[in-house]
């Protein structure tokens, strides 16, 4: 679901233009099979991000399918990227789409407990002297964002862009009339402090914005 006015929103979609004939396929096939993954206008932001920062290591919480991670091998050739991915089924599903879009070679699909995999990344990172993420994108359970963050800024260099979708979950995040049964309380609240965080942090510079689902964009100082 996008947040904006659904005339605008149809609009702006007749605009776009998948990264090749192949991605457009996949999220044709996604979306008729109800698979999320992010939404048009804000695969258009980040095509223009990773397009203008030219990053040479890519970092993804949360692979679904493989979509987005796919996207992101296409929009820079000459990065790596490695995403991961805690559900089995859905990992198992990335990589059959990873290796049939021939892109085996550039994405690295990790599957386990994302702060567990983050961990283990850093200590090789440390171990070996490996060079930070120069582009992190958080797109995960939305509870733990605060977590994620944590982890991916031990990742992370000065000048390290990170970006957070789904930050106004459908409004909620915004407003409690969204949720008028509660249902999502917890989510909420976590969001709201994760935005705080990312907001107020020294370490950071962020703008927030109703971009698709809501998103935020951050540089590491």
């Amino acid at each position: 679901m996008n947040i904006t006015n659904p005339v605008v929103e149809d609009y702006l979609n007749s605009y776009y233009k998948p990264v090749n004939a192949e991605m457009g396929e996949f999220r044709a096939l996604c979306e008729e099979k109800r698979v999320p993954v992010i939404l048009r206008d804000t695969e258009g932001f980040l095509r223009l991000i990773l397009k203008m920062t030219k990053p040479s290591k890519i970092l993804e919480i949360g692979t679904a399918v493989g979509y987005s991670a796919a996207c992101f091998a296409h929009l820079s050739p000459e990065s790596s990227v490695t995403t991961i991915e805690r559900e089995e089924q859905s990992y198992k599903e990335a990589l059959l789409n990873i290796e049939r879009l021939g892109l085996s070679d550039r994405i690295e699909c990790l599957i386990g407990d994302a702060v567990e995999v983050l961990n283990g990344l850093y200590e090789k990172q440390i171990s070996n002297n490996l060079e930070p993420y120069d582009f992190v994108f958080i797109d995960a359970g939305k509870s733990h964002y605060a977590e994620f963050l944590e982890c991916s800024l031990k990742l992370s260099k000065p000048g390290t862009i990170i970006v957070c979708d789904n930050i106004l979950m459908k409004a909620k995040t915004a407003s409690d009339e969204y949720d008028p049964h509660g249902k999502y309380k917890t989510n909420i609240r976590k969001m709201r402090e994760f935005v705080n965080i990312i907001t107020s942090s020294d370490k950071l510079e962020t703008s927030v914005h109703a971009l698709g689902d809501g998103i935020s964009i951050s540089i590491v100082k």
